[in-house]
């Protein structure tokens, strides 16, 4: 089935369309973002649907009442009313899942440093099942960060074992979520920090 999705623009007499890139991403839950990237940064206060982001692009939001894995969204982009390009969209291929926050990060035990995390998805459905989550982390200020094979979802929490890690460091860990449904990773979650004991052999 297809969806129209009109991405209006009101562009003052002086824009001068050369070429545009409009890439579409859904949470797969109720929201829809937009980004475009014109020849000419110019432009950017000239429309009134999309908010510049960073130097080179600009972005819209739409809500969607639900998506469905098999529907396509048909996006035209209007300039003074007319079409100037049509995209379509499948909702598969443009699944990028919402960003992950960590929740905790606790000392246990036996010296290890259990994180909890939460995907922002609701447990037992299946989009829900199709998430893995990885973790990446580093020494603060370091430019060296490792990664954690992803794990499956129902995995709600992760420990790294503590005589692996610099004693008496301050680690910055970070998580993102990605879906079986395509490759495309979500943003990675706020940095959470943790320190280690100074002498993590005891």
């Amino acid at each position: 089935t297809f969806t129209n999705l009109v991405l209006y623009t009101i562009v003052a007499l002086s824009f001068v369309q050369t070429s545009l890139d409009l890439n579409c991403v859904n949470d797969y839950e109720k929201e829809m973002t937009c980004h475009m990237t014109p020849d000419n940064t110019n432009d950017f206060p000239q429309y009134n649907m999309f908010e510049h982001i960073y130097s080179s692009a600009c972005e819209c939001k739409f809500q969607v009442n639900g998506f469905v894995v098999g529907e396509t969204f048909k996006a035209n982009l209007l300039r003074k009313g007319n079409v100037l390009f049509t995209k379509y969209i499948k909702t598969r291929e443009s699944i990028k899942p919402k960003r992950p926050i960590i929740i905790s990060i606790s000392l246990t035990e036996n010296g290890n440093f259990r994180i909890t995390w939460d995907t922002k998805y609701t447990h037992g459905t299946v989009f829900y099942e199709s998430l893995s989550v990885e973790l990446t982390y580093s020494v603060k200020g370091s430019t060296h960060n490792v990664s954690t094979d992803p794990m499956k979802v129902d995995q709600t929490n992760y420990e790294f074992v503590g005589r692996n890690l610099q004693p008496n460091s301050n680690y910055i860990v970070w998580a993102r979520v990605v879906t079986n449904y395509n490759d495309i990773y979500s943003d990675y979650s706020e940095p959470y920090e943790f320190s280690t004991c100074k002498f993590l052999n005891i």
